[in-house]
Protein backbone atom coordinates (compact mmCIF):
# COMPACT_ATOMS: atom_id res chain seq x y z
CA UNK A 1 0.00 0.00 0.00
CA UNK A 2 1.17 3.50 -0.80
CA UNK A 3 1.73 5.79 2.11
CA UNK A 4 0.79 9.42 1.39
CA UNK A 5 3.19 12.09 2.51
CA UNK A 6 1.71 14.66 4.85
CA UNK A 7 1.65 18.28 3.66
CA UNK A 8 2.31 20.94 6.22
CA UNK A 9 -0.44 23.50 6.76
CA UNK A 10 1.92 26.41 5.98
CA UNK A 11 2.50 25.03 2.49
CA UNK A 12 -1.25 24.76 1.91
CA UNK A 13 -1.85 28.35 3.03
CA UNK A 14 0.93 29.58 0.73
CA UNK A 15 -0.63 27.74 -2.22
CA UNK A 16 -4.09 29.20 -1.55
CA UNK A 17 -2.63 32.70 -1.15
CA UNK A 18 -0.65 32.44 -4.40
CA UNK A 19 -3.70 31.14 -6.26
CA UNK A 20 -5.86 33.98 -4.92
CA UNK A 21 -3.28 36.58 -5.96
CA UNK A 22 -3.03 35.11 -9.45
CA UNK A 23 -6.80 35.16 -9.86
CA UNK A 24 -6.90 38.76 -8.62
CA UNK A 25 -4.20 39.82 -11.11
CA UNK A 26 -6.06 38.12 -13.99
CA UNK A 27 -9.36 39.79 -13.04
CA UNK A 28 -7.75 43.24 -12.92
CA UNK A 29 -5.98 42.62 -16.25
CA UNK A 30 -9.26 41.50 -17.81
CA UNK A 31 -11.03 44.65 -16.62
CA UNK A 32 -8.26 46.84 -18.07
CA UNK A 33 -8.39 45.05 -21.44
CA UNK A 34 -12.19 45.36 -21.50
CA UNK A 35 -11.98 49.08 -20.78
CA UNK A 36 -9.43 49.65 -23.54
CA UNK A 37 -11.41 47.66 -26.11
CA UNK A 38 -14.73 49.32 -25.28
CA UNK A 39 -13.24 52.83 -25.53
CA UNK A 40 -11.60 51.91 -28.84
CA UNK A 41 -14.91 50.68 -30.27
CA UNK A 42 -16.76 53.71 -28.92
CA UNK A 43 -14.35 56.15 -30.62
CA UNK A 44 -14.12 54.28 -33.93
CA UNK A 45 -15.32 56.47 -36.80
CA UNK A 46 -14.06 54.39 -39.73
CA UNK A 47 -17.55 53.33 -40.88
CA UNK A 48 -18.90 56.89 -40.99
CA UNK A 49 -15.67 58.17 -42.58
CA UNK A 50 -16.10 55.63 -45.38
CA UNK A 51 -19.76 56.61 -45.85
CA UNK A 52 -18.88 60.32 -45.99
CA UNK A 53 -16.16 59.61 -48.55
CA UNK A 54 -18.80 57.83 -50.67
CA UNK A 55 -21.00 60.94 -50.48
CA UNK A 56 -18.05 63.14 -51.48
CA UNK A 57 -17.39 60.85 -54.44
CA UNK A 58 -21.06 60.97 -55.45
CA UNK A 59 -20.91 64.75 -55.47
CA UNK A 60 -17.65 64.82 -57.46
CA UNK A 61 -19.09 62.62 -60.23
CA UNK A 62 -22.19 64.84 -60.25
CA UNK A 63 -24.65 62.33 -58.91
CA UNK A 64 -27.43 63.80 -56.78
CA UNK A 65 -26.72 63.71 -53.07
CA UNK A 66 -29.14 62.23 -50.56
CA UNK A 67 -31.82 64.37 -48.95
CA UNK A 68 -30.54 67.17 -46.69
CA UNK A 69 -30.70 64.91 -43.63
CA UNK A 70 -30.32 61.14 -43.45
CA UNK A 71 -29.39 58.46 -40.93
CA UNK A 72 -26.58 55.92 -41.13
CA UNK A 73 -26.37 53.43 -38.26
CA UNK A 74 -26.44 55.70 -35.17
CA UNK A 75 -25.24 58.77 -37.10
CA UNK A 76 -27.36 61.68 -38.36
CA UNK A 77 -25.94 63.09 -41.58
CA UNK A 78 -26.79 66.61 -42.75
CA UNK A 79 -25.80 68.17 -46.08
CA UNK A 80 -25.80 71.96 -46.47
CA UNK A 81 -24.55 74.48 -48.99
CA UNK A 82 -22.59 77.29 -47.35
CA UNK A 83 -20.74 80.36 -48.51
CA UNK A 84 -18.47 82.94 -47.04
CA UNK A 85 -17.15 85.90 -49.03
CA UNK A 86 -16.69 84.47 -52.54
CA UNK A 87 -16.10 80.85 -51.53
CA UNK A 88 -18.94 78.33 -51.84
CA UNK A 89 -18.78 74.85 -50.39
CA UNK A 90 -20.92 71.91 -49.37
CA UNK A 91 -20.61 70.72 -45.81
CA UNK A 92 -21.45 67.12 -44.99
CA UNK A 93 -21.77 66.77 -41.22
CA UNK A 94 -22.33 63.56 -39.29
CA UNK A 95 -23.28 63.59 -35.59
CA UNK A 96 -23.49 60.46 -33.48
CA UNK A 97 -26.80 60.30 -31.64
CA UNK A 98 -25.44 58.75 -28.43
CA UNK A 99 -21.86 60.02 -28.06
CA UNK A 100 -22.51 63.43 -29.70
CA UNK A 101 -19.28 63.01 -31.68
CA UNK A 102 -19.18 65.08 -34.91
CA UNK A 103 -17.35 64.32 -38.17
CA UNK A 104 -17.35 66.95 -40.93
CA UNK A 105 -16.31 66.87 -44.60
CA UNK A 106 -16.23 69.95 -46.84
CA UNK A 107 -16.26 70.07 -50.63
CA UNK A 108 -15.57 73.19 -52.66
CA UNK A 109 -18.54 74.02 -54.86
CA UNK A 110 -17.78 75.64 -58.23
CA UNK A 111 -21.46 76.33 -58.92
CA UNK A 112 -22.77 78.98 -56.50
Amino acid sequence: MVVLKKISSASLVETITATTLLILVYVIAGMIVHSILSSTLKNDTSAIDTHLEKLVYQYQVEQPLNPPETNFNDWTISIEKKHEHLIHWIEIRAAHQQTKKVVTKRILDETP
